[in-house]
């Protein structure tokens, strides 16, 4: 959010943190920058694009277990820590999408959301109005109401 707020002072711009987007100004001519976010397929590491949407002075950031994932003890581990126990977080969720202003709120609230599990998540979600897309492990979508005038399901690019 601070590289765009440098950088915004040359034009529009969009950051690209991995998981993470952040966006000024819309380019020229443009309703915003068309981003797209992905779930795997579960074929050989591939993704597919899972929605599409227009982001403009947002953040739009994504927390997953999809990713960075390893065999220990027989058992999946990826890098998404429980701070209650220590350890991986056994969630049913696979990604969650937070689409924020802030980026620091929409990382923080992605992850917390991600170790809490799609039940609790929805909940909270919903009760504060926050535009999110929970994916869970059997790869079943569930968008919160803040999120629909955002999303897109025709390809936008």
């Amino acid at each position: 959010q601070q590289a765009v707020q440098l950088l915004t002072g040359w034009g529009p711009c969009l950051i690209d943190a991995g998981g993470d987007l952040c966006a000024g100004e819309a380019p020229r001519n443009w309703p915003g920058w068309p981003v797209a976010v992905t779930t795997p397929t579960g074929v050989d590491g591939d993704c597919a694009d899972l929605f599409s949407l227009w982001l403009v002075e947002a953040s739009l950031s994504t927390s997953g277990i999809d990713y960075r994932r390893w065999q220990h003890n027989g058992r999946s581990a990826h890098h998404i820590i429980d701070p209650r126990t220590g350890c991986p977080a056994d969630t049913d969720l696979l990604t969650v999408t937070v689409l924020l202003r802030s980026a620091a709120q929409a990382e923080g609230i992605a992850t917390a959301m991600l170790v809490q599990g799609q039940e609790a998540s929805t909940a909270w979600l919903e009760q504060r109005n926050i535009p999110a897309v929970l994916v869970n492990q059997a790869q079943t979508i569930y968008l919160t109401p803040a999120m629909a005038p955002a999303w897109q399901q025709k390809d936008i690019y």
